[in-house]
């Protein structure tokens, strides 16, 4: 910048900000904003809204259910056989990998494609009849389950006084 220019601009910033009558037209027609109303002006504006959560959606990778072969469904029916019938007093702690198809009706995937997933807590129990498995209150499918993993269980701690 040439010292002309500075020297212009070093003007504006002596006179400071301009004041106005409060009866002045110009303060009639242009009235000061509420300072509430000011913070608004500057706050952070999401032009794309949503859009930063649906590439990520998009970026969720998935993959076709696996089939499982005969003895593997022979062994996830006896793992859940000897759940069934194992002591209720202490619950028994459990792995559970299981498929979850894709719900998002803008994805590729969806209707063909899903997720393998790995809960593990406590088994509560197996319904037979709905062919369903409960496992720390949330009800997974046997035909969704691929893989059961009884955990072992923690010795219990002697506490003397």
């Amino acid at each position: 910048m040439d010292s002309n220019t500075v020297f212009k601009y070093q003007e504006v910033l002596k006179r400071g900000r301009p004041r106005h009558d409060p009866l002045d037209p110009f303060s009639i027609r242009h009235p000061a904003m509420p300072l509430s109303r000011r913070a608004k002006i500057f706050s952070p504006f999401d032009a794309l809204k949503g859009f930063s959560e649906a590439v990520a959606a998009k970026q969720e990778e998935y993959e076709p259910r696996r089939e499982l072969l005969d003895e593997e469904k022979q062994d996830l029916d006896q793992k859940i056989s000897a759940l069934k019938s194992s002591n209720s007093e202490n619950l028994t702690m459990v792995q559970i990998e299981y498929y979850v198809p894709c719900t998002d009706p803008a994805h590729d995937a969806y209707g063909k494609l899903g997720q393998y997933r790995v809960l593990t807590g406590a088994f509560m129990g197996a319904d037979m009849i709905r062919r369903t498995i409960t496992v720390d209150n949330q009800i997974i499918s046997a035909e969704d389950i691929s893989d059961i993993v009884i955990l072992p269980q923690a010795a219990p701690s002697v506490v003397s006084y």
